[in-house]
């Protein structure tokens, strides 16, 4: 866990994708032409993948026979399995995994994730009326009685808070605020 490294011993966590799992192979990989994560996190799902990918001698080669042991032989694991997912398209691998059971998915690009049905359809992505405009918005995925929660209104414009912060959170009275509006600072 990233976390516990920082907090143990002040270590800032760097990107890893996942590599620093102790799954060994829970990663993503390149395709023929878009990238996707796969874990491989026990061994009748290593067979299955290796059985998809049509090498089912990997799946039962002794050497990889446990968890420990492919994460003792992770980087020629990882290499062979990139030169076969670099040979078809994502959406080729991922029909092949979804119906092989084996835990694999797309790693999207934004304006991928924005255009996703499934997220549209639970009005993760939005636009609030703002006068003459539409201002994009990204909601919580979360889902009350059925309608997506969404905000009540459009994030407020850059100052036009600035009054009513002085008042009312700063406690500033009306005569201060006006020395501020006279002086360019509200």
């Amino acid at each position: 866990m990233p976390y516990r490294s920082f907090y143990g011993v002040g270590e800032v966590p760097r990107r890893s994708g996942g590599k620093d799992s102790v799954i060994a192979i829970y990663q993503p990989f390149d395709t023929a032409d878009h990238p996707i994560t796969i874990g491989l996190g026990s061994d009748a799902i290593w067979d299955r993948f290796w059985t998809v990918l049509g090498r089912p001698d990997m799946g039962k080669n002794p050497d990889y026979a446990s968890n420990r042991q492919r994460r003792a032989h992770r980087a020629a694991i990882v290499e062979e399995i990139g030169k076969i997912l670099r040979q078809r398209p994502r959406s080729h691998w991922l029909e092949l995994f979804a119906t092989a059971r084996v835990p694999a998915g797309p790693i999207n690009r934004v304006d991928e994730v924005v255009a996703d049905l499934e997220f549209q359809r639970r009005g993760l992505f939005y636009n609030l009326a703002v006068g003459d405009r539409l201002v994009p918005q990204v909601g919580t995925g979360i889902q009350i009685d059925g309608a997506a929660n969404v905000a009540r209104s459009a994030p407020p414009m850059l100052g036009s808070s600035t009054v009513e912060v002085l008042r009312d959170v700063a406690g500033l009275p009306e005569e201060e605020i006006e020395i501020l509006r006279q002086q360019d600072g509200v």
